[in-house]
């Protein structure tokens, strides 16, 4: 029997199984070791694809249904519901299924054995509000592992599984406060890293503290779309209400829903459609009302965000960037700065620092006894995320280990402990 660690992400999910050097991630689609949370469902009923073989096909073609972010459904009365791709009915437990079995085959066919038991990540806390999201997304996410095969299952904190990969480069103990910043969660850990310390099933004692909010990558994406793209389409225009000459706002909330990955297939529905066909009609600006409408019916908020998520990372290297938007209108673009992105996400960094604030104190340590603070996650490279974290802990060693794959391979760490 194999065993196995699977790190399901709201951005990209990767695998790890053991080998001759350990756990180390199995190669996916196209010689990636991660792959990107994503689904796309042709119109004409043919072959679902997944990972970057779904972005590139929507994309090119577009004649289908893309979906990403699922990860965040879990805990949401939203997971219940259905989309359509065609004539076929789309549920998204079942997609979910798709990607986490998707995901185990793989590494059926790497390792040549059936996979029976599996650690799976998951986050201090899931996109949601309340305990009783945590508990119905752990009892969904099992759900689906027991029907994608699974007879064997386990969950591990994902920055205590980043710590466990980290751990195995260390020649001395340290505490290490992990901050791992994925797509739709940021979790916080402050844990006793030691060598040698992978002889120990039980590290209680070892983990000071967790703490988690529910902001990630996508949140940042949020913020830069509405001021690079959405402003386009009409985000912040004016109105006047069809009774008199009442000047109002725009609703932000559909510009809000085109611009967050997992929420845009919701922001297609008939009645969205209509609620832009009457903004359009009551706008002040209506070549960007017209925009929209067009934005919506051709369906190309997702290519939007891919956009907007390239520009997110290349504005860590560099202060300007134009984003090219000419498949909305024809020499249509954008330039923002990366002043401008910073400025739009103060609000989230500041939520970032109270939670840095809150797990030390959990911790019962202060700034002061953290000795290096490892960073890993999809959008830890992010440069006013970094500053963030190294303004309150100065003196602390900053470390980026594996950023898009320490999670996966500490979850098979863990389950060579628990299975092994």
């Amino acid at each position: 029997m194999s065993i196995c660690g699977i790190d399901f992400g709201t951005s990209n999910s990767a695998i790890s199984v053991k080998s001759g050097k350990g756990f180390e991630l199995i190669e996916l689609e196209q010689g990636n070791k991660t792959t990107p949370s994503a689904l796309y469902y042709p119109f004409d009923g043919g072959e679902m694809l997944l990972g970057h073989a779904a972005i590139d096909e929507y994309v090119t073609y577009g004649e289908g249904r893309l979906l990403r972010g699922l990860k965040s459904l879990l805990g949401s009365a939203t997971y219940d519901l259905q989309t359509r791709a065609g004539r076929k009915i789309i549920k998204f437990d079942e997609a979910i299924g798709h990607l986490v079995s998707y995901l185990k085959n793989s590494a059926q066919t790497v390792t040549g054995n059936d996979i029976e038991s599996v650690v799976l990540g998951r986050p201090v806390q899931f996109v949601g509000s309340g305990e009783a999201i945590n508990e119905t997304a752990l009892a969904r996410l099992t759900l689906v592992a027991q029907e994608a095969g699974f007879k064997h299952i386990e969950f591990q904190y994902e920055p205590i599984a980043a710590a466990l990969s980290y751990e195995n480069t260390i020649e001395k103990e340290q505490i290490v406060l992990v901050v791992d910043i994925g797509g739709g969660t940021s979790d916080f850990s402050v844990i006793r890293c030691r060598p040698n310390a992978d002889k120990s099933l039980d590290r209680k004692d070892d983990v000071l503290a967790n703490w988690g909010v529910r902001i990630g990558g996508t949140n940042l994406d949020v913020q830069l779309n509405l001021i690079s793209v959405m402003g386009l389409l009409g985000y912040e225009s004016k109105l006047k209400s069809d009774f008199g000459n009442v000047i109002t706002e725009v609703p932000p909330s559909l510009f809000i829903d085109l611009a967050t990955w997992h929420k845009i297939i919701f922001a297609y529905e008939p009645k969205n459609v209509r609620l832009a066909e009457d903004l359009l009609r009551q706008s002040l600006d209506k070549p960007l009302l017209k925009r929209l409408l067009e934005v919506m019916q051709e369906r190309l908020a997702h290519q939007i965000c891919a956009t907007v998520e390239a520009a997110k990372i290349e504005l860590s290297n560099t202060d300007e960037k134009t984003l090219d938007l000419g498949f909305i209108e024809t020499g249509l673009n954008s330039t923002v700065t990366r002043q401008a992105f910073e400025t739009s996400v103060e609000t989230l960094m500041d939520r970032i620092l109270q939670a840095l604030n809150e797990v030390t104190n959990a911790a019962n340590i202060s700034a002061n006894q953290i000795d290096t603070i490892m960073l890993t996650g999809g959008a830890s490279n992010t440069p006013v995320l970094i500053k963030t974290v190294s303004d309150v802990f100065p003196n602390a060693n900053l470390v980026k280990h594996r950023s898009m794959d320490a999670v996966a391979q500490g979850l098979g760490i863990h389950a060579g402990r628990v299975f092994g």
